[in-house]
């Protein structure tokens, strides 16, 4: 039985209520060779029963057995973020309880807590240098190059990079993860993957919904922060990378950083919805984007001169996630390679072919969805997430280097001055004018 003692931060925050503790559960039910002690600690005045209700309405599968067992091994502690005394508490809490001296600290919080936290977690010796105590630090890491350099700093001074994970749970989901697959594993692809053939490829991630009560988090951070600088750039650089050297996250980091290196922004336009300033806890003021569409190019041989076109956004006329590699075409439908993430994850091959009757050429698809051959109950992104914590596996984690990257980028993008335009709810966002692509 591998027993580990899990240790939430932020435990009575919406992440850990909508997606944390009902993957915890899941993890449990579907792996008996498992055991876990969960603490969740969080400043709010609260009791162990009234998390687990509200985490309840969230479970994706229940039976009373199940959770009843869970239920007994879920602890709540009442912790100030930035109040050493009140770590040192947790510690002792933590040491009479645990069975294990296995530990996985799980920081859902907001990132100006990050380096505090490490502190007080070292300080309090929570978390030990070089023990069997691994760190995970959800996204966003930072709010800009500098704090992102301060986190990272502080994690350095404290403990080693391989008990850290810097999370993206995008890189959990599945057809994410099988973007390399279908490139390097399948011979038809590669010979192909270049500016030679390709025309262009789009990334787009659109919501239909707004910010939904985040005014307070999401005026300070807008869809680039939010969204741009972490998934779809994790995306991109899946699409594009060389193939690594091995399937580790450093090789894996190293062509990463390649591709961020020579990604450059060429035009732009942000937008914000129409109403944004109304939403609670945002300024009336407030030149904060809900939206994104930028063209960018990778000056590497591969990619030099295909326009790659990134989108993101929220009150979007579709909800939607997915990445179009569009192939080059004279007088005939271009091959399209979609890859399709959410709401239903696969890829589309469109082909061309003949009519018997007229002779005319026309676009075909080839179809994989996911879930049809997979089924419904494969595992939620945070459950892979948290069980590829457990196994240590750190290809979902990003590397310090390539995230102060991402960063760089952010700044970059920033010193533009793009135009910022209000768009209407329910369309699909301001756009270039000389594409329509998307």
């Amino acid at each position: 039985m591998n027993k580990y003692t899990i240790i939430l931060f932020g435990a009575t925050g919406n992440l850990a209520k909508r997606k944390l503790i009902p993957s915890l559960y899941s993890l449990l039910r579907h792996n008996k060779d498992l055991d876990f002690l969960i603490i969740g600690a969080a400043k709010d005045k609260n009791n162990t029963s009234d998390i687990l209700k509200k985490a309840k309405e969230h479970l994706i599968e229940y039976d009373e057995v199940s959770w009843k067992n869970f239920e007994k091994k879920f602890y709540y502690k009442q912790l100030d973020f930035e109040n050493l005394q009140d770590y040192i508490s947790l510690e002792k809490f933590v040491s009479k309880l645990e069975k294990s001296p296995k530990r996985i600290i799980y920081l859902s919080a907001p990132t100006d807590f990050f380096c505090g936290i490490t502190q007080n977690l070292a300080d309090s010796k929570i978390a030990i240098k070089n023990a069997d105590h691994r760190i995970a630090y959800e996204k966003p890491f930072g709010w800009d190059l500098k704090s992102c350099k301060e986190i990272n700093k502080c994690i350095k001074k404290n403990f080693s990079e391989s008990q850290i994970f810097r999370i993206d749970h995008y890189l959990t989901k599945a057809i994410v993860t099988n973007i390399s697959i279908i490139r390097f594993v399948n011979t038809i692809f590669e010979p192909t993957w270049n500016n030679k053939y390709i025309d262009h490829i789009e990334i787009s991630l659109s919501e239909t919904i707004g910010i939904e009560n985040r005014g307070k988090f999401y005026d300070k951070y807008g869809a680039l922060k939010d969204v741009f600088q972490n998934h779809i750039l994790q995306i991109l650089s899946l699409i594009t990378i060389d193939k690594p050297k091995t399937d580790t996250q450093k090789d894996f980091a190293k062509e990463k950083l390649k591709i961020f290196k020579k990604l450059v922004i060429k035009d732009g336009i942000l937008g914000q919805y129409d109403g944004y300033k109304n939403e609670s806890d945002v300024s009336k003021n407030s030149k904060t984007e809900t939206y994104v569409f930028l063209k960018a190019h990778i000056n590497t041989k591969r990619w030099n001169g295909v326009n790659f076109y990134l989108t993101t956004g929220k009150k979007l006329s579709q909800q939607k996630a997915l990445a179009k590699i569009v192939y080059k075409a004279d007088k005939y439908h271009p091959n399209v390679l979609t890859i399709a993430i959410s709401p239903d994850s696969g890829f589309i091959l469109q082909l061309n072919a003949q009519k018997s009757d007229d002779k005319k050429i026309f676009p075909i698809s080839m179809d994989f969805c996911y879930r049809c051959l997979l089924g419904p109950d494969s595992p939620h992104s945070y459950e892979v997430l948290l069980k590829e914590i457990i196994d240590n596996n750190h290809n979902i984690s990003v590397s310090s280097d390539v995230i102060e990257q991402a960063w760089k980028i952010i700044e970059k993008i920033k010193k533009m001055k793009l135009p910022l335009v209000i768009y209407k709810p329910n369309t699909q966002g301001p756009r270039l004018k000389e594409t329509e692509i998307i």
